[in-house]
């Protein structure tokens, strides 16, 4: 199943957007009666499609998106997708880091109006936050970027205008070194419950000699192609769930970086941490059951196995720490949780050495403080050292994790199966703000 993430500034129709896709093939969890008696006096009928998505009370109430939320869908041309929001406001880059790092197909949001604007990205800070929302896009090892210019309608779907927005963006686009950019006028008049562009091509938009949205979508999803499927066992951890309503209490949302997972299956959870805080630990335990339901408005719905790239619940049983039977409440899962086969060796530790591009390494001085972006997480941690390698094209940088630890496998060569991160840099102004990286070794090695 292909995940499609939906980011960009907030207020840009991200949720809307998801909302009534969701709408076309898979029904509306809220109706209108419900959102009423619910919200009162509070209740915005603009708001409808978003509510559909932003379904706490604080963001109904707020009409802002602040968590990821992560539906099952079924698109109008029969293929089965995730679609994925992320909030759009700048400070809450974390949920906005770990909802790009799940994409698969990346959609970016922009109100046009706002791009055709003469202060188009005057401040410096919005600047910023445009410009890193696209380069940690790039970052992720993604190229390919579909643009929606949403609300055509507030411009009465005007052709100059969008040409002179799509040119705005195009460059934008090239400088985070995206090298496929689709850009594509879209509209949702929610008040008659329709869209434009979006799963046919419109009338409104009859100038526009592109596809729909739906349709540069199943052509994105042809061309997203996994190559991890056949290696060893990885995924990270994400958070815990609740699922009352399912009888199971928690399970844990994962992401599968590579490899296959079934239901029966013997795996290692780790690092985790004992529930008295104290001690970082590994746990074997078993697979019970796999899960799409991650999310309360859907249907219950367990599978056999998932394989790379997919995003599901898991829920564990039989669990066990050095012989000795535990229970879920006994630990907790962090964000630098990872699991493995339980065949596979890996290494635990809290500092790590890599090597980064020369032209960014004056920057990683010694005590200067970054963040390891960790399969989308954000994690603290110090330089230690850093220092020439033998080429002169790179710079191999000792650092240590602030707080936590971080856990890998390795092969029989003791290489690691994953070495790509991600480094965000807190101490700069600039629009680029990441750096790709490319691990070399974890120290202090404990081998498991």
């Amino acid at each position: 199943m292909t995940n499609i993430v939906v980011f960009g500034k907030a207020h840009a129709g991200k949720s809307t957007l998801i909302g009534y896709i969701l709408s076309l093939k898979n029904g509306i969890s809220y109706s209108e009666k419900k959102l009423q008696s619910e919200l009162g006096n509070d209740y915005d009928p603009s708001y409808y499609y978003a509510y559909q998505l932003d379904d706490s009370m604080k963001e109904r109430n707020e009409k802002i998106t602040k968590n990821i939320h992560i539906r099952n869908a079924l698109l109008p041309n029969e293929q089965r997708v995730k679609l994925i929001d992320t909030p759009g406001r700048e400070h809450l880059k974390r949920e906005k880091e770990k909802g790009t790092f799940y994409g698969d197909i990346g959609i970016f949001c922009l109100e046009i109006n706002d791009v055709a604007s003469e202060n188009f990205l005057a401040n410096d800070k919005e600047r910023s936050a445009v410009i890193s929302a696209l380069m940690l896009w790039s970052s992720f090892a993604h190229k390919r970027i579909i643009v929606a210019l949403t609300k055509s309608d507030m411009c009465n779907y005007s052709e100059e205008i969008f040409k002179n927005a799509e040119v705005k963006i195009r460059d934008l686009c090239n400088k985070a070194a995206l090298e496929t950019i689709i850009v594509i006028p879209i509209a949702i008049i929610v008040e008659e419950r329709t869209g434009h562009n979006i799963d046919k091509k419109s009338e409104k938009l009859c100038w526009y000699l592109g596809q729909s949205l739906i349709d540069v979508m199943d052509s994105e999803i042809q061309e997203a192609t996994n190559d991890f499927r056949d290696r060893e066992l990885l995924f990270c951890v994400d958070r815990q769930v609740s699922l009352p309503q399912s009888h199971v209490g928690k399970i844990w949302r994962i992401k599968i970086i590579q490899g296959k997972l079934s239901v029966g299956d013997t795996i290692i959870l780790s690092p985790v941490l004992t529930a008295d805080n104290k001690d970082f630990i590994s746990v074997e335990t078993k697979v019970k059951t796999i899960r799409e339901d991650s999310h309360i408005t859907e249907e219950k719905s367990e599978i056999p196995f998932v394989s790379a790239g997919s995003i599901v619940g898991l829920d564990l049983c039989d669990m066990y720490f050095d012989g000795r039977r535990i229970q879920k409440k006994d630990f907790n899962a962090l964000y630098t949780t990872c699991g493995f086969n339980s065949n596979v060796k890996f290494i635990t530790s809290n500092r790590f050495k890599f090597s980064i591009s020369s032209e960014h390494s004056q920057k990683f001085v010694r005590g200067r403080q970054f963040t390891l972006i960790w399969f989308g997480r954000g994690q603290n941690f110090s330089v230690l050292d850093n220092c020439k390698s033998e080429d002169k094209m790179n710079s191999i940088i000792t650092a240590i994790l602030t707080v936590r630890k971080i856990a890998l496998p390795i092969d029989s060569n003791g290489e690691y199966y994953f070495t790509s991160l991600l480094i965000r840099d807190e101490n700069i102004k600039e629009d680029k703000k990441y750096y790709e990286a490319e691990l070399i070794s974890l120290l202090q090695e404990k081998l498991s």
